[in-house]
């Protein structure tokens, strides 16, 4: 019997929701940077969250990508992508809110990344209004950590990252 070339990992990603609270759909609250932090946003793959977030608002984790060296959190209606060094986590037991095959989600665009040409033409055809219900879910292969989607009636895969869950 084959083993799942992802399993290892996905014990690892539940572990970290379990110890760490933090998952899709969790509530979560900015709680600042330094100047110190802010010189290794580069290479943590973070956007500066200083004059995008503040820390009175609780936020929802959209979706997460989880790697060796970094993660980031990406949230509802905020543009952007962030370490998750950055929040406190309002309610570690809070149940996970992960998108589902057949579930329905809106284009956000943003900082989603790109696999090839036909992906590019996709994304270059999807507007923000539509709302497109997702055929498969699955790990990209091609960037550990990152989770990427298939909508009905595309054929090709597309990150996770450019859309957000219709509740």
């Amino acid at each position: 019997m084959e083993r799942d070339r992802y399993a290892g990992y996905k014990e690892t990603i539940e572990e970290i929701e379990k110890t760490s609270g933090l998952k899709e759909g969790a509530h979560i609250r900015y709680i600042g940077i330094t100047d110190d932090q802010l010189k290794f946003l580069n290479y943590m793959r973070s956007d500066d969250p200083r004059n995008i977030l503040d820390v009175d608002t609780v936020y929802e984790i959209e979706c997460m990508a989880v790697s060796r060296e970094y993660s980031i959190v990406y949230l509802v209606g905020v543009r952007g992508k962030f370490s998750p060094l950055f929040f406190e986590v309002i309610d570690k037991n809070e149940k996970k809110k992960e998108l589902k095959e057949g579930g329905f989600v809106n284009f956000v665009g943003g900082n989603c990344y790109i696999h090839n040409i036909e992906a590019a033409k996709v994304l270059d055809s999807l507007d923000y209004v539509s709302t497109y219900e997702v055929e498969c879910i699955k790990l990209d292969p091609y960037r550990f950590g990152y989770t990427m989607v298939k909508l009905v009636g595309f054929e090709v895969w597309l990150d996770r990252a450019a859309f957000e869950k219709v509740k």
